[in-house]
């Protein structure tokens, strides 16, 4: 008996790898961003999310990556849109995180934005498997709701994707 559970948990590991390749930032971890989950992808996971072009290849964000990309975000995100307080504005977004490397060796992260600040039960019907898939929708409602960042930490710079 101890065999065949043995064997259906490795089938599990090996069937669905992409499902344990995240790590999640509980929202005290970065409580001075944001007040919601953050999902780190890991470089292995598979992402069905076309990159930028000029991508070379994928990394992992560190915690002082994100923090990093986090400032950026909020320091110069005026600049592309003046929304005011972008603290404030996006705090209730939760963020999933993919780390890459372009062509020249730029580090960047992407973030993709996702509102929550509505009822739970909406946020696990349109966000479901959040902390295990990259969220990719169509839409009005993702077009308002969900907003896509290219943080370059080489060139501290950042742009909607």
């Amino acid at each position: 008996m101890r065999i065949k559970k043995l064997i259906l948990v490795l089938f599990i590991f090996c069937l669905k790898p992409s499902l344990f390749c995240q790590r999640v930032i509980s929202k005290d971890s970065l409580s001075g961003f944001y007040e919601r989950e953050g999902v780190i992808f890991d470089s292995s996971s598979t992402i069905y999310f076309y990159l930028p072009s000029n991508t070379n290849h994928r990394f992992t964000p560190t915690f002082g990556d994100i923090k990093d990309a986090e400032n950026l975000f909020f320091n110069k995100f005026d600049s592309l849109r003046s929304i005011g307080n972008v603290k404030k504005y996006y705090r209730k977004y939760g963020r999933q995180y993919l780390g890459f490397i372009t062509v020249k060796g730029n580090k960047c992260v992407l973030i993709q934005l996702l509102n929550f600040d509505i009822p739970q039960k909406q946020i696990d019907a349109i966000y479901k498997n959040f902390k295990t898939r990259f969220i990719i929708g169509a839409g009005d409602y993702f077009e308002q709701n969900c907003l896509i960042v290219i943080v370059d930490l080489t060139n501290r710079s950042i742009s909607l994707f």
